[in-house]
């Protein structure tokens, strides 16, 4: 029997828990979806380190009723009771798409994050408990896709994503990563904050 003891599939990110996979093109990373200049700007600026393998390793080897088992727990050790998927490193390839929207299913807890792959974007929309960006560098595909739920626009100079929540815009980053925990901004609103601050006060992804 598979323990939260035994595994560690999120890691503290803020006050909240995250999930990080390897970065990169496969085979070394997860990164399917990335362009050039994500895998120059990001991919190549910042290292895998071994939890991003052990989480991508336990996601594909346990079943999803283990892992939604083990995150449930882990996720109740944070402060803020939320699951961030990636927001600081790889994403979820084409072949995991399935299991992790099913893993996302199973979750009662709020979750967020972010991806370049546009179908388990699409598929995250039927689940009230997840809120994820599709993050996407072309401006015509931002206009287009934000009629339809929450995308985001990489600044690789200032470090940070530029999140069209339908009408409102917000501003996250500005640290050593470029989506996720960091800054949120608006108009009326600047403070240090994460995936789980956002949520409390109704923010960024969460807003």
């Amino acid at each position: 029997m598979v323990t939260v003891c035994d595994n560690k599939i999120s890691r503290v990110g803020g006050t909240a828990r995250i999930i990080s996979f390897p970065l990169g093109k496969p085979p070394k990373g997860t990164c399917d979806f990335a362009t050039e200049e994500c895998l120059v700007e990001c991919g190549d600026r910042m290292p895998n380190f071994e939890p991003e393998h052990e989480a991508y390793r336990l996601v594909c080897e346990l079943s999803c009723t283990e892992i939604v088992s083990i995150l449930e727990i882990e996720v109740m050790s944070a402060q803020n009771k939320v699951l961030a998927w990636f927001p600081e490193s790889g994403d979820c390839p084409a072949a995991l798409t399935d299991k992790v929207f099913e893993i996302m299913k199973g979750l009662s807890i709020p979750q967020n994050g972010f991806t370049r792959n546009k179908r388990l974007w699409e598929l995250s929309h039927s689940i009230p408990n997840v809120k994820m960006v599709l993050t996407e560098e072309d401006e015509t595909k931002v206009r287009k896709y934000r009629k339809k739920g929450l995308v985001g626009l990489p600044d690789y100079y200032e470090r940070r994503v530029k999140i069209f929540n339908f009408e409102t815009i917000w501003m996250c980053g500005g640290g050593s990563i470029i989506c996720g925990c960091g800054s949120v901004e608006s108009e009326d609103f600047i403070s240090e904050e994460d995936c789980g601050v956002c949520f409390k006060l109704e923010r960024g992804c969460h807003g």
